[in-house]
């Protein structure tokens, strides 16, 4: 073929469209640069409101969330058996339906199985008198694991019985006024006394040998956890149980106290009375009978013996899942959802009727995500896994992810047993309050017609009543006691009968529990409407006025319980302080409020105001942790030692008054006056979070590069006005003191060096600057510095020590390093955009030179190669254009 034929310029209608398709590259990495908008209705109106948006796809929700239910209840998936792995594929596969980033992250934690396990009535001289079943009635089929207590150890015991009624401190109390003990004796309880590890802790301390728990008389046994003194992998405590990871041994201090010290089962309610009908001693109380059918025998101890033998434990893997969905504006910003998906049973309540309700925001969020709609912060979904052993998917999650979650995560929204009864329950921090108490205005109550959530919530309680979450039972433990994380957990009904038994069913969920699945529906809008909230509001809806009244009323139990007036009034003073912040952040918040949501300085200055209100609830963290209980470190609400404590507040003062007794009264005052002053000073500290501008100066501009914006301050605009408010400064009055001195409590000298730069108008400067680099580095840094250069280090440590105080892992350095990534990002893009643009000129020119340029080309693509900002798959593509 001539070679004219193939030089020919192409078509005017050809060259038409290469132009149009170059218009439109530009055009499309154009918009993906710019900052994400709010969509546009085609009537010219702004976009539906994501709440009304996520609202009406609740249309047939109900119907979704119980085939949900169902797949995920077809049998049992308790964690790390063969079984749970389709309630896992069926979380991930809904995720990647809804069209959602899913991760997925392994460990591999010690779990516990049962092994042989046995229970026998026998006579005084040891002879048989009655095998008992060790299995549960209410299991007809047999599909179950045998009840058992999880990290119960192995043992065996052959002694007389006592019955204990539930097992608390009170319950000995009253078997000793009856002359009983239980020294030497297996001790027989019924469930209700709270944690069953802490019903098994208290009988080893009076002395039993062994504990058995009765099930229910419909036929139910519970199974559970007995591990001692915090969730997660008791092996790994405080970091990540990856498969490399270090593993404590069986014989450390720290293992041992998480163990019991003697067996423990859960029986039927039928094997229990055969023991309990066998025993003689004194009558049982009339009170205790309750639940148990006993119509003969006594509290014991014998005369018959019960010879029990038990034994377990073996490593395995364990899954979590993830759904992401990353926002526009602050993807570095996380709101989580979480529920756990394993359970001990079918698990229609405990937990997969959170799992569907989790499934059906995916579902949601998927359909809004298709509509245009992004979330202004990152949401993430997460299906935790080994919940029922002890919070592990989740708290192994926390400790491996620890640094990333203190600098980025706004809140965690917790869903357990979803559905379990009437009414709505709640528990949170208190600054999510008003928020939570907002959100169930908008939804719909499922069991009064004409009413809202709000309504019935009110009248069932008499007021609304949030509980305040000092329990270790579902997985906002490690994120709120370990990681000092905003939380919420969310249920409907208080209890439900048939926990962690055969009974938690999908059949009782459908005849008993939630028929028409409308409480689902419920908790499904409560939990989603919460997450949009704290994901696209400009400002964070949180409220720390509420946190200090709940910090009032704190303070006032605590001295209706101890008396102690002097500590309550020195709380008060800290809480007050508190309360002025709160007042100080609400003003500038509905300040930002009123400005452009879209220019670039307002958006720096709101992104400083929201990590100073997720930060603050990071300042109650004790970072040695409670004493004797090094994992749990929030001050404020972590459980107290003792689960009988009056106070679920305040957890070191707790510890210190059940540790009280063998102290004297001028030891008890002294440990009293030390954990209260911890919590004044986790106050103080959440205060100063809360305060504009730890350094002092307001922000004057904002500089923005590839899309992240950094604070810059102001500079010294000329040596003259440097002088004059350096000589303002330290001459304001002989007797005045600087910052330095009066953080110090010492006098201020004529020549004090500190004094022109730390001046006291603006105490925090000084006190932030303190905090992070000390008092004496600071005065020596600037000795060594000539005079002229002063005043510019006192600014850089001043800046340095507020983004420490914001950022404790990274400081300024963070911000340097994302910067410098963003910048290498769009130096790669534009390259990249370059050698398309060439390439699409070249192929409407057609110059004849071919061969020429493709060497030449193919030279300047090797170049680009090995700078890195093209790959071969993008040269190929060139020169298969370039050859046409």
């Amino acid at each position: 073929m001539p070679l004219s034929v193939v030089v020919r310029p192409p078509p005017v209608s050809v060259r038409l469209v290469i132009a149009f398709g170059l218009l439109l590259l530009v055009s499309l990495l154009v918009l993906y640069r710019r900052p994400a908008r709010p969509l546009v209705a085609p009537g010219g109106g702004a976009h539906p409101d994501p709440a009304a948006l996520f609202l009406s796809l609740s249309a047939g929700a109900n119907a979704s969330i119980a085939a949900d239910l169902r797949t995920l209840t077809a049998g049992p998936h308790l964690a790390g058996t063969p079984a749970s792995a389709g309630a896992a594929a069926h979380v991930l596969s809904r995720f990647r339906a809804a069209g959602l980033q899913t991760l997925t992250r392994e460990y591999a934690p010690l779990l516990s199985y049962p092994g042989h396990a046995s229970l026998a009535l026998l006579r005084p001289d040891g002879s048989l008198l009655a095998p008992l079943s060790v299995e549960e009635p209410a299991d007809e089929e047999q599909r179950l694991v045998p009840p058992y207590h999880a990290y119960a150890p192995s043992g065996g015991a052959v002694a007389e019985a006592v019955f204990v009624n539930l097992g608390r401190e009170e319950d000995y109390v009253a078997l000793e006024k009856l002359g009983v003990g239980v020294r030497g004796r297996i001790a027989v309880a019924r469930r209700g006394g709270g944690y069953r590890g802490g019903v098994v802790a208290r009988a080893a301390e009076m002395g039993a040998v062994a504990v058995l728990i009765a099930g229910r008389a419909d036929g139910g046994v519970e199974r559970g956890v007995v591990l001692l003194g915090g969730p997660g992998d008791p092996l790994t405590p405080g970091w990540a149980a990856t498969a490399g990871a270090e593993r404590l041994g069986f014989d450390d201090k720290a293992v041992k106290r998480r163990f019991p010290i003697i067996p423990s089962m859960p029986v039927s309610a039928k094997t229990a009375v055969a023991i309990i009908r066998s025993l003689g001693g004194p009558a049982i109380p009339a009170e205790w009978q309750a639940g148990l059918e006993v119509d003969s025998g006594g509290v014991g101890p014998g005369p018959t013996l019960v010879n029990f033998t038990y034994q377990d434990r073996k490593f395995a893997k364990i899954q979590d899942i993830f759904g992401i969905i990353k926002g526009y504006e602050e993807p570095d910003r996380y709101v989580i959802l979480g529920n756990h998906r394993d359970a001990w049973t079918y698990g229609a309540v405990d937990p997969n009727s959170g799992t569907a309700a989790l499934l059906d925001i995916a579902r949601r969020i998927g359909i809004m995500l298709q509509s245009g709609w992004k979330p202004r912060r990152s949401v993430i979904l997460c299906c935790w896994d080994a919940e029922e052993f002890g919070m592990i998917g989740s708290t192994e999650w926390v400790e491996e992810n620890l640094a990333d979650l203190h600098s980025k995560a706004v809140a965690y929204l917790n869903v357990d047993c979803a559905v379990q009864g009437v009414g709505l329950f709640a528990g949170s921090t208190p600054q999510l309050d008003k928020l939570l108490i907002d959100i169930t205005r908008q939804v719909k109550d499922p069991d009064v017609m004409g009413k809202m959530v709000h309504d019935t919530w009110n009248e069932m309680n008499g007021g609304i009543n949030i509980e305040r979450l000092a329990r270790t039972d579902s997985d906002f433990a490690p994120f709120l006691h370990h990681a000092g994380i905003p939380s919420v957990d969310l249920y409907y009904g208080k209890e439900f009968p048939g926990y962690h038994t055969a009974l938690d069913s999908y059949n009782w969920m459908e005849k008993h529990g939630d028929p028409l699945f409308l409480r689902h529906l419920a908790i499904t809008e409560i939990w989603g409407l919460l997450a949009l909230r704290l994901a696209d509001d400009p400002v964070l809806p949180f409220d720390y006025q509420v946190y200090t009244s709940q910090l009032q009323e704190h303070t006032n139990t605590f001295s209706v319980l101890t008396g102690n007036s002097q500590a309550v009034n020195l709380m008060n003073g800290f809480i007050n302080d508190l309360s002025g912040a709160a007042m100080e952040i609400l003003k500038e918040a509905k300040k930002l409020q009123q400005l452009d949501l879209y220019d670039k300085h307002t958006r720096m200055r709101r992104r400083l105001l929201n990590d100073r209100l997720l930060l603050a609830e990071r300042s109650f963290l004790q970072p040695e942790g409670l004493q004797g209980r090094r994992w749990f470190k929030h001050l404020l609400y972590s459980p107290p030692e003792d689960y009988e404590s009056k106070l679920s507040f305040f957890p070191g003062i707790a510890d210190s008054i059940s540790r009280s007794g063998n102290l004297s009264a001028k030891e008890r005052d002294v440990s009293m006056q030390h954990e209260v002053w911890k919590i004044c000073r986790a106050i103080e500290r959440a205060a100063r979070s809360l305060r504009v501008y730890c350094g002092g100066t307001a922000p004057d501009r904002v500089h923005a590069v590839g899309g992240k914006y950094t604070l810059v301050q102001h500079e010294i605009m000329s040596t003259s006005a440097n002088t004059e408010a350096v000589a303002d400064a330290g001459s304001a009055s002989p007797g005045r003191r600087c910052a330095a001195c009066k953080n110090q409590r010492r006098k201020c000298a004529p020549d004090c060096i500190l004094a022109p730069y730390f001046p006291a108008s603006d105490p925090q400067r000084y006190a932030c600057v303190q905090r992070v680099f000390g008092a004496s580095n600071v005065a020596r840094l600037l000795q060594s510095l000539p005079v002229q250069e002063r005043a510019k280090a006192a600014d850089t440590m001043a800046m340095e020590a507020q983004r420490r105080v914001e950022d404790p892992v990274y400081g300024c350095a963070g911000i340097v390093g994302s910067l410098q990534g963003e910048i290498r990002a769009v130096q790669c893009e534009l390259a990249r955009t370059q050698a398309q643009i060439a390439v699409h000129a070249a192929a409407a020119r057609a110059r004849p030179a071919v061969g020429a340029r493709l060497n030449r080309h193919g030279h300047l693509c090797s170049s680009r190669v090995a700078r890195g900002q093209l790959n071969r798959k993008e040269v190929t593509a060139i020169l298969k254009v370039e050859s046409t």
